[in-house]
Parts: structure tokens; sequence; C-alpha cells
């Protein structure tokens, strides 16, 4: 059949076989058919290979649109994520500082309940030394009383 070096040199300068080996120069009929069947099969062979080739800068383009697509969505998961990273943070800080507070509002509030204990054992003290004081105070005007009446009589 044909060599390699046939197909190579077809596929280099295709006219060139054609006219080297064409009927008119002193070859057969057979031979011409079958190295114009060559290179006809090497000619489909090149639009087949140039096709894959265009599909294939096809298909390139279109990864190369969903990379970039992919791309462009990772930026923006990236910077939504810093974002809520530095919001947790904020609230974190936010959360530290309420809790302090927190802690300081009890202090206080347990400061108020023994102020207010300590009143309510003053009031109670006030309220014993008052009914003393009234017992004391009715004693006295009885015995007022009953000293009036003995200087009286």
């Amino acid at each position: 059949m044909h060599s390699p070096s046939d197909s190579k040199a077809a596929m280099r300068s295709p006219q060139k076989v054609v006219q080297r080996h064409s009927p008119s120069v002193g070859y057969g009929t057979q031979q011409f058919k079958e190295y114009d069947g060559a290179l006809a099969q090497l000619e489909a062979e090149c639009r087949g290979h140039i096709k894959c080739e265009q599909q294939m800068k096809l298909h390139i383009e279109c990864m190369q649109e969903k990379i970039d697509a992919l791309q462009l969505e990772y930026k923006n998961q990236v910077t939504v994520s810093e974002k809520y990273m530095q919001d947790q943070e904020e609230l974190k800080a936010k959360l530290k500082n309420q809790d302090s507070d927190l802690i300081q509002l009890r202090e206080h509030l347990m400061l108020r309940e023994l102020d207010l204990k300590a009143l309510n054992d003053t009031k109670f003290n006030i309220a014993y030394q008052l009914t003393e004081s009234e017992k004391t105070i009715s004693f006295l005007k009885e015995q007022l009383s009953k000293t009036k009446l003995m200087i009286a009589a």
C-alpha cells in the first residue's frame, strides 16, 4: 500500500502527490485511485482533526468560563466568610462587654440587697425602740397620774 513517509509527504503537499502520481505521468489508473483514496482519507483525517481541535477549543472556552465563574463565586464566598468572621469577632467582643456589665450589675444588685437588708434591720430596731418608748411613756404617764393623785390627796 503506502509507507509512513508517503503519508507524510501527502500531508505536506497533497497537490504534488496528485501531480506526481497522476495517470498522465505514467502510473496506472489503479495506483492513481489508491493514491487518490489515500489522499482523500488523509484530507478527511485532517478535517476530523480540525473539527476535533475546534471542538476542544470550544470545550476549553466553556471550561474557562466555568472556572472564571467559580473563581468569582469563591472570591464572593471568601468575602462573605471574612465578613461573617469579622461580625462574629465583634459580637464576641460585645458579648464580653455585656457579660462584664452583667457581672457589675449583679454586684451592684447584691450591694443594694445588702443595703435593703440593713435598712430593714434598722427599721425593725427603730420600730422596736418606738414600741419600747411608747411603753415607757405609758408607764411614766401612769406614774405621773399616781403621783398627781398622791400629791392631791
